[in-house]
């Protein structure tokens, strides 16, 4: 049966005319709304089929490509090309096209760049029609590093309307340019010279413009002469142009002092400049041990080794020696130098002759008639004593961490057959370091101009009356750091903590109720602080209430302050203490004389 025939024939039987009329009028709207949904989706269609057809095949689609090309071995420090091909795929040109790339960290851009990316214009390319864009780089990574290389070309097509396509390539950095070889020659005796040689050579045909070799000399290592004069403190050269396949050496002489039991290390770097900066392209080390000097120097201050001086001190310095060398040694010459800003030349005291222009003392066969010959197995002492200033010399932040630099010297021009040098030599340094100082200054007010309250209670102190005083901790930091500083201080009987006020650090003074004790931990404070700049402060209230005992007395507050912490240059435990504080309120200038005193 057909719908129609069923419709009809459902209205006939079913229903009444006046249902069959409104049956019918439902159906038409229903119809209308089918009709209008399905030409909605088929304009929905139709347009995405425009869209994408736009975006495979029409204008301003991403059918521009870009393929990057870079050397299959990249070298470091050797610049080389990255080569980018922008084909446009469309029947249509593009315009105002831009090429940038991402300078990865270990890649420079031989070019102008902004910061991290540098960008070219290209301007228009051709339908159908492709053009090459070389960017000039040189890697500075690690051999078998990695760098991402990132390109990005945007331009304009179909109208007003950028685009912008990406591609990227990750390079490794296979070889190194240059071979840096770091070789010491013959035997190094402790405390006698030994020379040190360096040799570089350039592996590549690339003509670099401007080179330097840096060598990082241990504490112990004292620099005499090179082959070449350096130009910044004794272990920097500059070498100006290093030509593809040339190569070059620098021989240097130097004298170590360290223990000859520990192996002596030294390392070198390479670097080439590209922009006005300095990067490292090869790096080379090399290590012995020490064999036992002929004469065996030990330097002794106040009969111990590592002693740190304090403020104040004298210090008498013992040069002690021994002749290890198996013979007896002839004109013997030693010489020694006491260095530092903390010294108080007038005060040196030696047996030596003293030159005062640069204060050596030297002990030779004049003074010391056993240095004519110096038997086998032969050993002395030989002395001087000077004083530590009372003051630290700081006039800037950065003045820290005195010290007190001892060197000695012995010389004699007899040499055991093992020995390849004119002359035998022995050489010792030592640096005395001088302990930091930290205070700490208590004070107590009733009146208070340092708060923005006001203490409240009775005053003078009464028996029964609670009054509120308030407590300050200054704190004064000389030459060194200190660290894991702690203050405390007991309260007075009758006395209570009422309020942290202030702290100029992180850190608050708080009431410790097992030990009946105020305390302040303080993490660390640096040198200088309260010698140049404001001292580290805490202020905390207290409330007092006088007993009958403390009539016509001033009654205590606070118990001494004390001070612990560790000084972080010489590692000794730094110890201040300051005096107990009392209602006598010696630092509150609107208290008279006995005004603190407690009355009835």
């Amino acid at each position: 049966m057909s719908l129609n025939k069923f419709k009809k024939f459902f209205k006939k039987e079913f229903v009444d005319e006046d249902e069959e009329y409104e049956d019918d009028k439902s159906y038409k709207r229903f119809k209308k709304i089918v009709l209008g949904l399905v030409s909605f989706f088929g304009l929905v269609i139709v347009g995405a089929g425009i869209v994408l057809y736009l975006v495979l095949f029409g204008a301003g689609s991403h059918r521009v490509d870009i393929t990057i090309s870079t050397p299959e071995e990249i070298t470091a420090g050797v610049p080389f090309d990255v080569v980018a091909t922008i084909s446009n795929r469309q029947d249509v040109a593009v315009s105002d096209a831009k090429i940038s790339i991402d300078i990865p960290q270990d890649l420079i851009y031989l070019g102008i760049s902004n910061g991290n990316t540098a960008t070219d214009a290209i301007g228009d390319i051709g339908a159908t029609s492709f053009i090459k864009h070389t960017f000039k780089v040189v890697s500075v990574g690690a051999v078998n590093s990695s760098q991402k290389i990132i390109l990005n070309v945007s331009y304009i097509s179909g109208g007003s309307s950028r685009f912008k396509v990406e591609s990227s390539k990750t390079i490794s950095t296979k070889n190194s340019p240059v071979t840096l070889e770091t070789k010491i020659l013959g035997n190094v005796i402790r405390g006698s010279a030994f020379e040190l040689e360096i040799k570089y050579k350039n592996l590549t045909s690339f003509d670099f413009p401007d080179v330097a070799l840096q060598i990082n000399y241990p504490d112990a290592f004292s620099y005499e002469s090179s082959s070449i004069p350096p130009e910044v403190a004794n272990n920097y050269w500059r070498l100006g142009k290093l030509k593809g396949g040339e190569a070059g050496a620098i021989k240097i002489k130097g004298t170590y002092t360290g223990p000859g039991e520990t192996a002596l290390e030294i390392p070198a770097t390479f670097y080439a400049q590209f922009s006005g900066k300095d990067y490292l392209i090869a790096d080379s080390k090399t290590s012995a041990t020490p064999s036992p000097s002929p004469v065996n120097l030990t330097i002794l201050v106040n009969n111990q080794e590592n002693y740190v001086a304090r403020v104040g001190d004298k210090i008498t310095i013992t040069i002690h020696y021994e002749n290890k060398s198996g013979i007896a040694l002839s004109n013997v010459v030693l010489k020694a130098n006491i260095d530092g800003s903390m010294i108080d030349v007038g005060t040196l005291d030696t047996n030596a002759r003293v030159d005062t222009t640069n204060n050596w003392m030297t002990w030779d066969s004049s003074n010391v008639p056993q240095f004519n010959l110096l038997d086998a197995g032969a050993v002395g002492n030989m002395t001087a004593s000077v004083r530590i200033k009372n003051l630290y010399p700081i006039r800037n932040v950065g003045d820290k961490n005195f010290a007190v630099h001892v060197s000695a010297k012995l010389e004699s021009p007899t040499v055991p057959y093992y020995v390849s040098s004119s002359k035998t030599t022995s050489a010792i340094s030592e640096n005395i370091k001088i302990a930091g100082l930290t205070t700490i200054t208590p004070q107590l007010f009733f009146r208070d101009e340092g708060i923005d309250s006001v203490n409240a209670g009775a005053f003078p102190p009464q028996v029964g009356m609670p009054t509120e005083y308030t407590v300050h901790w200054i704190i004064r930091n000389f030459s060194t750091d200190a660290k894991n500083v702690k203050i405390s201080a007991s309260l007075g009987s009758g006395v209570e903590f009422v309020e942290s006020i202030l702290s100029t650090t992180s850190e608050s003074p708080t009431y410790d109720s097992s030990s009946g004790e105020i305390v302040w931990n303080i993490e660390k404070i640096p040198a200088t602080r309260g010698v140049i700049g404001n001292p580290v402060e805490a202020i905390f209230r207290v409330h007092a209430t006088p007993k009958t005992k403390n009539i016509g007395q001033f009654m205590e507050i606070l118990g001494e302050s004390i001070l612990k912490a560790t000084d972080d240059f010489t590692g000794l435990e730094l110890d201040a203490r300051g005096p107990g504080l009392t209602t006598a309120l010696t630092d509150d200038r609107t208290v008279g004389a006995d005004g603190g005193r407690v009355i009835q």
